[in-house]
């Protein structure tokens, strides 16, 4: 493959990421969703007092549920996304995926310092997105240990240990322990991999930025009235330019701002809501 190929490969990667990210936006239209604000290259810079810059790297986009503000929240989100136009049908070796796993891990121990890990294992969840697959023997013994606690794999079991600096069973010997000093324990040593991979999603394989493109334009069509052909390119733009540097200090993206990039207002979105009117005072005639 030629350097022109390479460049073109990965502009397709920053287009998937703003399509991905035009479709979710669009949920903050969506009053069932719980969607308040979502966020474009970095976390929100309302989620503490002081924004929290460890393992902010790995947040290509941030989901705030209920709340941008961690106390407030009923959910929080992040995604790291990766797009392939070269090895669309090679999955993803375990090494590849060692600096997501590790950002991911990073941010869960700084979190651990500043809230309590109970609030931290209902609220937060860190996705990994692709149009490209995992590596099917690793994945199982991610799977293996969110759902049993055991892995089959040693050897995978060492690599995540590894990738995370969490260990599965390190805090036996104090097992003996007050819950309330056993917790303090482990909150300090961040040596708790178990708990930490329960938070870690592998969502079903994305299509790819072609398919994206076309699936904005369907998921728009579902609020708007008519065929409103600029409305999927605006959108994208809107994520465009909250990851510019420009956006840097806001990078949060509300409802207000979907429907101003829309050009559209909320009595406009399907579904409409019932304006006919409950008659009173009926008075029955024969027919």
């Amino acid at each position: 493959m030629g350097n022109t190929d390479l460049v073109r490969a990965s502009r397709d990667g920053d287009y998937f990421h703003y399509l991905w990210a035009a479709r979710k936006a669009l949920l903050l239209l969506n009053p069932l969703s719980g969607l308040e604000v979502l966020t474009i290259e970095g976390p929100s810079k309302s989620e503490f007092v002081e924004a929290v810059e460890t393992g902010e790297e790995i947040v290509d986009v941030g989901e705030y549920y209920g709340s941008n503000k961690f106390s407030e929240a009923s959910k929080i989100i992040y995604s790291q996304l990766k797009h392939t136009t070269v090895h669309e049908d090679n999955s993803f070796k375990p090494s590849e995926l060692e600096k997501t796993i590790k950002g991911f891990s990073k941010r869960y121990r700084k979190f651990l310092t500043l809230e309590k890990k109970k609030d931290i294992l209902e609220k937060l969840e860190f996705h990994f997105i692709s149009n490209r697959s995992i590596n099917e023997d690793f994945y199982e013994s991610i799977k293996q240990l969110q759902e049993t606690g055991q892995v089959t794999n040693q050897p995978n079991l060492r690599k995540l240990e590894k990738y995370t600096t969490l260990k599965k069973e390190d805090l036996e010997e104090y097992s003996n322990l007050e819950d309330g000093l056993l917790e303090q324990i482990s909150t300090l040593q961040g040596k708790d991999l178990v708990d930490f991979i329960k938070l870690v999603k592998f969502p079903s394989q994305e299509p790819n930025y072609i398919a994206q493109r076309e699936i904005l334009a369907q998921d728009i069509a579902y609020y708007l009235a008519g065929d409103d052909v600029n409305a999927p390119n605006e959108l994208k733009e809107l994520i465009h330019r909250k990851a510019l540097s420009e956006n840097k200090d806001t990078p949060e993206i509300t409802r207000y701002d979907v429907l101003r990039a829309l050009k559209t207002n909320p009595d406009d979105l399907f579904p409409v809501k019932n304006l006919i009117k409950q008659l009173e005072n009926i008075v029955d005639r024969p027919i």
